[in-house]
């Protein structure tokens, strides 16, 4: 996610801080800048407005893997791991799709760190599989495909 989010509509400042936060872009119909107030929720930890956003978002153009990344990231912080895994596995599809790779890795690793918190050890184990050794990103944590197979293979983990 990227930038602040556009004026527009604003609250009363209930969010906290006194300071008021955009409840719409001034373009509703642009998705990149619901992707901006998605990111200007998630900055005041309103997570369920931030997904909101990068739903409509999405909604609006679907075919980009970025979305379904930060939506995921988003719903794995808050527990939501079935809604992770889905979007990030939409997120991979379309990564092979239009051939842009850039978030393949991390939507695996990601992936699979729902997919442990799940204990969907299978599942998991085959997205390490497809993560380089050294692949390493901040989920509610430090997450490395090292740290998750350690996991996966923990006869104490649930």
């Amino acid at each position: 996610m990227s930038n602040r989010a556009k004026s527009g509509d604003r609250t009363d400042g209930a969010l906290g801080g006194g300071s008021p936060l955009e409840t719409r872009p001034d373009d509703p119909g642009d998705a990149e800048a619901w992707v901006r107030l998605a990111e200007a929720h998630a900055r005041t930890k309103n997570w369920a407005a931030a997904i909101a956003d990068l739903s409509t978002a999405i909604a609006l153009s679907g075919e980009e893997p970025a979305h379904y990344f930060d939506r995921g990231r988003l719903n794995a912080r808050v527990g939501a791991h079935r809604a992770a895994v889905a979007d990030f596995s939409v997120g991979l599809e379309l990564c092979e799709r239009h051939g842009a790779y850039y978030y393949r890795d991390a939507l695996r690793l990601f992936r699979a760190y729902c997919r442990v918190e799940l204990n969907e050890r299978d599942a998991a184990l085959q997205d390490l599989l497809l993560v380089p050794d050294d692949c390493q990103l901040w989920l509610n944590g430090l997450q490395s495909k090292m740290k998750l197979l350690e996991r996966c293979r923990s006869t104490e983990y649930p």
